[in-house]
């Protein structure tokens, strides 16, 4: 199985491709034209709508953050190593 790395699209090429879109081109076309798949246009289509321009500099996958950070890996504070708890102690009676 081979790896396909993955290309990087500036905001001015996605923003031109979403306003072709806007104007009335199918999205299909567009996609087929510019040599990226349809998905990845709805998708930053989605995110231009939620977040404006911004939202077209996005990274994809999990929400970054320290917020969204703590969620998935969280932090035992009594260590201070994430994902870990100390080892029990048996006590001896």
């Amino acid at each position: 199985m081979s790896k396909r790395s993955l290309r990087k699209f500036s905001i001015e090429f996605k923003a031109g491709l979403l306003e072709r879109v806007e104007r009335g081109e199918r999205v299909r076309a567009v996609a087929r034209e510019a040599g990226v798949a349809r998905q990845l246009i709805e998708d930053w289509r989605k995110a231009f709508r939620a977040y404006g321009l911004a939202g077209l500099n996005r990274k994809s996958g999990a929400e970054t953050g320290v917020e969204s950070a703590a969620i998935r890996v969280p932090c035992d504070g009594r260590t201070g190593v994430r994902g870990r708890r100390p080892a029990r102690r048996r006590e001896r009676g």
